[in-house]
């Protein structure tokens, strides 16, 4: 019977994967990583070109591979309203965030994000630019949706931060919040009932945004009829 192989390849991204999480881009070292994989130090500069070549790969593949498993986004039926389709979004982000920690050959993911975003790397802008700016984009229309025409770029921008926040907050602060009871994040639907409460508490707040923005707007026209200046 023939024993499975894996690449050389493989092999360096697995470790990778570890050494990435534990130490980070900065504290993480070639030999050490070769040392895990049982390959040579050159190998990482024959198949990825160097540390940050390997670095870049492993998150671009982590980045892709989670991004494909959870979509924010799908060809929603012609009417379909942004609520439907925020809520839609913050599900598959929250997935993104919560769910496969350690994501397919690619171990600890939620530690190397963390880290990613404690310490940017160089691959840092190359993330934002190919996988966070297109939903950054997408999240912002539905949110332009719901707040209505008289919403400035800021408050759609506030609003945006505001959610995403929340979900980060989920994934980041789970260490906290699970030694305070309030979760478990290991309980079957979790997500789902998250992603019910972000979306309401997310729509009510833009709800009394909306209605203040309008309302300022009406103020503004009584007085100005009034001769009110």
């Amino acid at each position: 019977m023939e024993a499975k192989k894996t690449s050389t390849r493989g092999k360096i991204l697995d470790a990778a994967g570890e050494i990435f999480a534990r130490e980070g881009f900065s504290g993480a070292t070639v030999r050490e990583i070769c040392d895990l994989a049982g390959t040579n130090i050159a190998s990482v500069n024959y198949h990825f070109g160097g540390k940050v070549g390997l670095y870049r790969e492993l998150c671009h593949s982590l980045f892709s591979t989670i991004f494909d498993q959870f979509p924010v986004t799908r060809d929603f039926p012609k009417g379909t309203s942004p609520e439907d389709r925020l809520a839609f979004f913050v599900e598959g982000l929250l997935n993104r965030l919560l769910e496969q920690q350690a994501g397919e050959g690619i171990p600890k993911k939620s530690q190397l994000l963390a880290r990613e975003l404690a310490a940017p790397s160089p691959v840092m802008d190359s993330l934002v630019d190919e996988f966070v700016r297109p939903t950054a984009g997408v999240l912002f229309e539905i949110i332009r949706q719901i707040l209505g025409p008289r919403a400035s770029e800021r408050d759609i921008s506030h609003c945006l931060l505001s959610l995403v926040g929340q979900c980060f907050y989920y994934g980041m602060a789970r260490p906290i919040f699970t030694r305070l009871n309030f979760l478990d994040l290991n309980e079957p639907g979790i997500v789902e009932e998250l992603a019910r409460h972000v979306t309401r508490f997310s729509l009510g707040g833009m709800a009394g945004i909306r209605r203040n923005l309008e309302n300022t707007v009406a103020a503004k026209a009584c007085s100005g009829g009034k001769g009110i200046g």
